[in-house]
This record gives structure tokens, C-alpha cells and sequence, in this order.
């Protein structure tokens, strides 16, 4: 069908050929299909009625042509091609972002002898306050009080 139409329209441009233009070349375009035929000659002259009418419709389907290449080519993520698409460059490395991450923070404990000789664990998400800064647990912590004496706790 797609040959049926060149041969009928007499067009020399193929199918995919739409995407090569820009406003000034499909201007020129449209002025060289005119100058085939004698019946129009006023698009030659610049400033004229049907001159203003080529530069709307060139720079409209410019524009046109523009927002469609920015929005259909690289539409679906998986299918985009352009490698400097971030998505594209996401999905090649195989990054699966898991949001924000706290750094880690190592301490010393102290247990005084009011804390009893037993196992205590303190649950993630627990938190306490040092000097004004709230520091919390991303797991469970489990430490063993072995006497009944001031302890440093591992």
C-alpha cells in the first residue's frame, strides 16, 4: 500500500522520510512542489499571502515533529534506545534504588550495677537521644550483662 501511495502522490521522499525535515526544509519543499506547476507563482516572493501560509505550516509541523520525538520515542522503559536516557542507563546496570540509608554508627555501652546480670535485646526502630541528635537501630541488638558490677557491654 505504502508503494501504491508513492507512485500515486509521485512524492520523492520515502515513508520514514518525514522525521529528516525541519521548518526550513520542508518549506523548501513545499516551494519546489509549487514551482511544478504553473498555476501558483507567489511563493517565490517572500511576504506574500501564500509564503506566510508555507512558514505556518512548516514551522508548525517543526514543532509538531519536535514534541512528537520528545514524547513517543522513548515512552515505554523498556523499550527506550537512546543511552543517554537516565532510565535506559538505570535499567543496563540493573540499579534498584531503595531510598534513603542512614550511615552506620559504632558505640560503647556502659551498664552500671543497677542493671541486672541477664540478656537484653533492643528492638529495631528503638532509638535514644545523644547531645541534642536522635540516633536509632536499623536491627535488633541483643547484649549479655554478665555481672552485677559497672560492665562495658559488646
Amino acid at each position: 500500500m505504502s508503494n501504491l501511495i508513492e507512485q500515486d502522490s509521485n512524492f520523492s521522499i520515502n515513508q520514514q522520510g518525514y522525521a529528516a525535515f525541519d521548518a526550513l526544509s520542508l518549506k523548501q519543499l513545499i516551494i519546489d512542489r509549487l514551482n511544478q506547476n504553473s498555476t501558483f507563482t507567489d511563493q517565490n516572493f517572500e511576504g506574500s499571502n501564500i509564503s506566510a501560509i508555507i512558514d505556518i505550516v512548516a514551522y508548525s509541523y517543526h514543532v509538531l515533529l519536535f514534541y512528537l520525538n520528545r514524547t513517543a520515542s522513548e515512552s515505554l522503559f523498556s523499550q527506550a534506545t537512546l543511552y543517554e536516557n537516565i532510565n535506559k542507563i538505570v535499567k543496563e546496570l540493573n540499579y534498584k534504588p531503595i531510598g534513603y540509608q542512614t550511615s552506620l554508627l559504632s558505640f560503647e555501652a556502659q551498664a552500671d550495677k543497677s542493671l541486672d546480670k541477664d540478656t537484653y535485646s533492643i528492638q529495631r526502630y528503638s532509638y535514644f537521644t545523644l547531645n541534642g541528635i536522635n540516633y536509632s537501630f536499623t536491627s535488633d541488638v541483643s547484649f549479655t550483662k554478665e555481672t552485677n558490677t559497672e560492665e562495658f557491654l559488646q
